[in-house]
């Protein structure tokens, strides 16, 4: 091979290679890029799963505070009713 030709063939791999280069780079910036959105999704995910977990232990402990006042409430009523009238209301099913 005459040394143009070499001369030229080193021109078009070099030219290949800064493309390549150039096209790994921009693939690199693009899966960067989709690395910082994903980490920003991930952390709203975690955030919103706190919220959610904490919102049902408020929830639950809320549920659990009514039910028990609720059954203070009745045992209450049921105290201050004479044991003749709950004895009569148990055996008629009323």
């Amino acid at each position: 091979m005459p040394d143009n030709e070499l001369q030229q063939l080193a021109n078009r791999v070099g030219q290949s290679t800064d493309r390549l280069v150039g096209t790994g780079n921009r693939l690199i910036s693009s899966i960067e890029s989709s690395s910082k959105s994903q980490e920003k999704h991930q952390k709203s995910i975690v955030a919103l799963t706190i919220v959610i977990a904490i919102s049902t232990v408020i929830y639950t402990g809320l549920t659990i505070w009514s039910t028990s006042i609720q059954q203070q409430e009745l045992q209450l009523k049921l105290d201050s009713v004479p044991n003749a009238a709950v004895e009569s209301t148990v055996e008629s099913g009323t």
